[in-house]
């Protein structure tokens, strides 16, 4: 999921990549994705966990990520289901 503290995304099979950390924070990343997930039945959301916990979903389409339930600092995020 990156590396240095990098998330990128590819949309040619890895021909060209681009940094897509937009609402995520400062670059590089103090932690790294530790998860990301897509569920089926909102194909145009991703969701990604940082190392610290936090949880934050972005449009497939924007790549603008937006952290989840933010105002609940101390929670972590451990896993996700479908």
């Amino acid at each position: 999921m990156g590396e240095g503290g990098d998330l990128l995304l590819s949309e040619d099979a890895g021909e060209t990549w681009r940094r897509v950390l937009d609402g995520m924070g400062e670059h590089p990343l103090p932690d790294m994705v530790e998860v990301m997930y897509a569920f089926p039945e909102l194909p145009d959301h991703v969701f990604a966990v940082r190392d610290d916990g936090r949880l934050y979903e972005a449009n497939s389409g924007e790549w603008r990520w937006n952290r989840v339930a933010a105002d609940l600092e101390g929670i972590q995020t451990v896993s996700l289901a479908a």
